[in-house]
């Protein structure tokens, strides 16, 4: 606002980025025609800079610039959360069907392991690393780790690490 445009019962706003702005009447003017006092509507009295506020006629018409805005963004992203459910219900019974397949056929990696006492971690570049350690190792090969030598060379070999104490998925507790 200009400064002449300010003058006692003024109505003016103070713009910001959420609607509805905030308003107030000029209630009095200072030695420094750049500064006022506003009386805002919920009663409290500041010192203004003039330059920051605008008129009432500009208050309405930006609040409506900015309603418009948050309308069209409202819409873009109902419309691209519908376009993502679409997606998603098409393509989710798929990707569930193929976990479910994988799901299988570790399940069978896993009781060839137990059937023969052999730990095993998938190979890397897999998205899935955990090492598997069969329950029944320590039956079959728990000779052969009586010694830290002899786990390093079970490890060394199969990849597969974990705590021998405790058989099935192990993982790092390491990140």
């Amino acid at each position: 606002m200009k400064e002449n445009d300010c003058t006692i019962d003024t109505s003016v706003a103070f713009p910001g980025k959420e609607v509805p702005f905030r308003r107030g009447k000029v209630v009095g003017l200072t030695a420094n025609s750049k500064v006022v006092l506003v009386e805002w509507a919920g009663g409290t009295i500041a010192k203004v800079d003039v330059a920051s506020l605008i008129s009432e006629k500009e208050a309405r018409a930006k609040e409506a610039e900015l309603k418009a805005e948050e309308r069209l963004l409202q819409e873009e992203s109902a419309k691209l959360e519908r376009e993502f459910e679409e997606v998603f219900n098409k393509v989710h019974p798929e990707i569930q069907e193929k976990i479910a397949q994988a799901a299988a056929l570790i399940k069978e990696a896993t009781e060839i392991s137990e059937k023969h006492g052999i730990p095993f971690r998938p190979k890397k570049g897999t998205p899935y690393q955990m090492s598997y350690l069969p329950r029944s190792f320590k039956k079959k090969w728990g000779q052969l780790i009586s010694g830290d030598e002899g786990y390093e060379f079970v490890v060394d070999l199969t990849d597969a690490y974990g705590d021998t104490t405790y058989g099935g998925w192990q993982s790092s507790q390491v990140c």
